[in-house]
């Protein structure tokens, strides 16, 4: 997990330092040895939104009844 980490630093970093560079894509890829299919890679994932997180949620029960007038009212209710 540590190593994922550390990825996302070091792409987020040099992904940063291009963008404030004022060299194209492929000059900064080439001046310090990285392949610029990879580049492009990181920075669309670094663009993308992360997936959401699972959150927990608790069931409710649903209670029907009718009003006076015939009319159904549920009722949601915690467990």
């Amino acid at each position: 997990m540590k190593e994922a980490t550390e990825a996302w630093t070091k792409w987020r970093g040099l992904v940063f330092e291009q963008s404030q560079s004022g060299q194209s894509v492929a000059a900064f890829c080439s001046e310090r040895g990285l392949p610029t299919w990879q580049f492009y890679e990181w920075k669309k994932r670094l663009r993308e939104p992360k997936a959401a997180e699972f959150v927990e949620v608790q069931v409710a029960h649903l209670q029907s009844r009718c009003d006076p007038q015939g009319h159904g009212v549920a009722q949601l209710r915690s467990v």
